[in-house]
């Protein structure tokens, strides 16, 4: 929770935002991607029904189980801050292959590997927050599709 107010995710994110971020560290980013795209896809068919702003005010309410990110920075700075390999099955990973190179250096990297996991999310993090210091809301817009139209 501390990660995700410290990068620059609102306070009304930063719980959807750490589980995501926890899911990324402790699984992999491919599991925290799809859950990050299942609520990028929730949120554009509200934006698309014209309701998410009756969602955001709090007329129309989702259900206790449903996640939402609902300030417009925060999917993008969650694009950024789940980038990366450094998760706990990585580090496994990372540990079984250096291990077969120098079988005599175990015990020392044995002693890196959680300092490298800590460092690969750290970088991870900071980079969201640079993307989401230059992320402007002003001057974003939303395209929508037209899939059955062909231009030439």
């Amino acid at each position: 929770y501390p990660f995700s107010m410290i990068i620059g995710i609102p306070l009304r994110d930063c719980l959807v935002s750490s589980k995501l971020i926890g899911i990324k560290t402790s699984l992999n980013e491919f599991i925290a991607y799809q859950e990050l795209g299942k609520i990028r896809q929730l949120r554009n068919e509200l934006i698309l029904n014209n309701t998410f702003p009756l969602y955001l005010n709090g007329t129309l309410t989702l259900p206790n189980d449903v996640p939402m990110l609902w300030d417009d920075t925060s999917p993008i700075i969650l694009t950024y801050a789940l980038c990366g390999f450094a998760n706990f099955g990585s580090m496994g990973v990372a540990l079984a292959t250096l291990g077969v190179f120098a079988p005599t250096r175990k015990r020392a990297l044995t002693k890196i590997a959680p300092r490298a996991l800590i460092a690969g999310s750290m970088v991870s993090l900071m980079t969201a927050s640079i993307a989401g210091l230059l992320y402007d809301t002003r001057h974003v817009t939303v395209p929508i599709l037209n899939l059955n139209s062909t231009h030439v």
